[in-house]
């Protein structure tokens, strides 16, 4: 297919290429194609619009003034950062982003999150998905007049700028206010491995550290019954896969043996009589050449949710330094559509509408009860969605 702005036209049997001269109301260039081939024609036509569209461009280039993208994706990066200190003020007591948490919890709450989103940011850096962006993109675009030939080099200036931004919230979430990036942006650099000590770490052991971190979450996160059993499990199928070290003693490779392990595991391995007073790693191993089936991808995300929660209460006690082992890894699901979830109908959207989230409930901690509270929650994720 040709562009709007050139066609093909025929002159005694010869068919001739115009293109409509840019930025001029007249004037038109003509060239003929030699050739009685309509289909031969188009395929020439088709080649001349990419090659003049590419000097056009290089024209275009050199006589325009490039916008400065790294100023605006500057700026951009200040605006979110005043957004941070202004939501920080106006919670004292509470998490800033993560509100599934009841008032007066520390800031473990908003450190799974930031070091989440950061996981992401880095993510679409790293992999260049300009896309995942898309709606901020033009609407930064259009707000600058920054012209379309210079579209992914100005994602690609913001996307480092998210970067710094979840960085730098990441710090101030720890207690660390006394920096703000004010260098230029940089390509960013290929992430670094963490420098461990040579000798050997100490503590106290993961089992150790356990109960504290289960009553922990059971008083600020409400954890009972099947969650905390759930998330008890968990931990124990990682201390078996891993061993009983010191929380600082663990690594990226251990969670990454343990995502390989719960892939290799029968979907009834903790039910079927087979596979009683067997290990993890024995099951696993045994199972290999049967066809039965997995653990599926929301199980195994499931665990890895419940080791993220972990890590992210270890690094806030400073019991273990660098990223949180347990995110960044992915979890694909390979059903078709059809296999998947089904959308809410109108008969189950009224029911949910009915219940007291909606209509008003007790406390913001007791939300399934009905009572006189109507939740506005639009006042705490619309600043959030700002910065995303």
């Amino acid at each position: 297919m040709l562009p709007q702005c050139s066609h093909i036209t025929r002159k005694r049997g010869v068919y001739y290429y115009r293109r409509r001269v840019p930025r001029r109301s007249k004037g038109e260039l003509t060239l003929s194609l030699r050739t009685r081939s309509f289909r031969e024609a188009q395929w020439l036509a088709a080649g001349l619009d990419r090659e003049l569209s590419r000097v056009i461009a290089d024209v275009s280039e050199t006589t325009e003034e490039k916008p400065d993208l790294q100023r605006i994706a500057r700026n951009y990066l200040n605006r979110a950062l005043d957004r941070d200190l202004e939501r920080r003020h106006d919670s004292p007591h509470r998490p800033v982003y993560n509100r599934g948490y009841d008032e007066g919890a520390s800031s473990i709450a908003d450190l799974e999150w930031v070091e989440s989103e950061l996981q992401c940011a880095q993510t679409e850096l790293r992999e260049r998905l300009y896309d995942h962006q898309r709606p901020l993109i033009d609407e930064m675009m259009e707000a600058n007049a920054i012209p379309p030939q210079h579209r992914n080099a100005f994602a690609h200036a913001v996307f480092q700028a998210r970067v710094e931004i979840w960085e730098t919230i990441r710090r101030r979430t720890l207690g660390d206010f006394s920096s703000r990036p004010d260098a230029p942006l940089q390509a960013a650099p290929p992430p670094k491995p963490v420098a461990r000590p040579s000798d050997k770490p100490t503590g106290p052991s993961l089992s150790q550290i356990l109960p504290g971190f289960f009553e922990f979450m059971s008083e600020h996160q409400g954890w009972r019954g099947q969650t905390l059993a759930q998330n008890t499990a968990t931990c124990n199928m990682f201390i078996e896969c891993c061993g009983d070290r010191p929380a600082a003693a663990y690594e990226r490779k251990d969670l990454a043996a343990f995502y390989d392990l719960l892939r290799a595991l029968p979907k009834l391995y903790s039910k079927s009589k087979e596979w009683r007073d067997l290990s993890l790693a024995e099951i696993a191993s045994r199972s290999k050449e049967q066809d039965c089936e997995r653990l599926t991808i929301q199980t195994i995300k499931r665990h890895f949710s419940a080791l993220g929660k972990l890590f992210a209460y270890l690094i806030e006690r400073g019991e273990y330094t660098g990223d949180n082992p347990a995110h960044g890894f992915s979890f694909p699901d390979k059903r078709r559509t059809r296999e998947k979830r089904s959308m809410w109908q109108g008969e189950q959207l009224a029911k949910l509408f009915a219940s007291p989230v909606w209509t008003g409930c007790i406390s913001e901690s007791r939300r399934s009860r009905p009572g006189n509270l109507i939740l506005k929650d639009d006042k705490y994720w619309l600043p959030l969605l700002r910065i995303s």
